[in-house]
């Protein structure tokens, strides 16, 4: 890919893709199956545009052989993360389905409430990294199978060896994400299509692992002149996904799409101070990280707001409910 902003738009080469995109959606629906059937087909196309063929898969039931190792292990990965935030959650729940009865201590009340915030915490946490980890597993599983895809080490380790592009990987996979959640509205193919895009985004992966970035606009060919500078497309994704995490505060959508946004802005910022006037975009990336912050904060006082009012809701009515 010559430019981030790509990964959005290629499969749009595609003639059929709007019938593609139609058929795996309905294949998706088939519970489990469709789901590991489309995860194959992902990892199909993935093949098709390492191969410099800017086409989708064809759209059928045939990749559920394709898709069940990378199933298995992201199963596991969500599972885990699952469990970690669990550890802390059971307990302040108990601790405050116990408090509802008579007279609530303030002191324990205040420790569910904290138990209850740090596993929320650690679920963000945990699926932040599974994210930006994401590339590495799908190449380590497609490879090795599931074994590799599990085996952290190995995974970690290739995503340390370039942190700045595994840092930009992740990031277009959450602002995938945003997309396919607008996707949800227009009867959920959205949600498909942006899912086959995330992976699709992965395609520039050398065949040795290593991700081959976006190289900046330099000279023409030739070395005669120059090109005109181009609009960094991590500015723009930062702009979006600030504009996103603000707009939806209500739902505490900035505890994620702030920092996401806030990491954007300041990384393209980076590249365009970098890249010899070759890049545009510097002041939607500093927009893009001023919302990314606005919405973050705003995100946290509504979630603190929204527990609190919650559990408060919760002891009065176990405790009217028990007197």
């Amino acid at each position: 890919m010559e430019r981030i902003t790509e990964a959005f738009v290629w499969p749009f080469r595609d003639p059929e893709w709007p019938v593609k995109l139609l058929i795996i959606a309905l294949i998706t629906l088939i519970p489990i199956i469709g789901t590991i059937n489309g995860i194959g087909w992902m990892l199909a196309t993935l093949d098709r545009l390492r191969a410099g063929d800017e086409k989708l898969a064809p759209a059928n039931l045939s990749y559920l052989a394709r898709g069940i190792r990378l199933f298995v292990v992201e199963l596991v990965y969500a599972l885990v993360v699952v469990a970690v935030g669990l550890v802390l959650y059971v307990p302040g729940v108990a601790i405050a389905a116990h408090q509802g009865h008579g007279q609530g201590n303030a002191v324990l009340i205040a420790l569910a409430i904290l138990l209850n915030l740090a596993a929320f915490g650690l679920i963000t946490i945990g699926s932040l990294a599974y994210t930006f980890l994401l590339p590495a597993i799908v190449l380590a599983t497609d490879r090795g199978g599931i074994g590799a895809g599990l085996n952290i080490r190995p995974v970690v380790g290739r995503c340390l060896a370039n942190p700045i592009n595994t840092l930009i990987a992740g990031l277009m996979l959450i602002a995938a994400s945003f997309i396919g959640g607008l996707g949800v509205i227009a009867c959920g193919i959205g949600a498909f299509y942006t899912a086959a895009f995330a992976l699709a985004m992965q395609g520039g992966y050398a065949p040795g692992g290593g991700y081959v970035p976006p190289a900046p606009m330099g000279y023409m060919q030739g070395g005669v002149g120059y090109a005109q500078p181009r609009t960094d497309g991590l500015a723009i994704a930062s702009l979006i996904v600030g504009i996103v995490g603000v707009v939806c505060f209500f739902l505490c959508l900035g505890i994620v799409a702030g920092p996401t946004a806030a990491i954007m802005g300041f990384v393209s910022r980076q590249r365009i101070a970098s890249s010899g006037g070759m890049l545009s975009g510097g002041g939607m990336a500093l927009a893009g990280l001023i919302l990314g912050v606005v919405g973050f904060i705003a995100s946290v006082i509504t979630f603190f707001v929204y527990i609190l009012s919650g559990h408060t809701t919760t002891t009065t009515g176990l405790a009217t409910l028990f007197q």
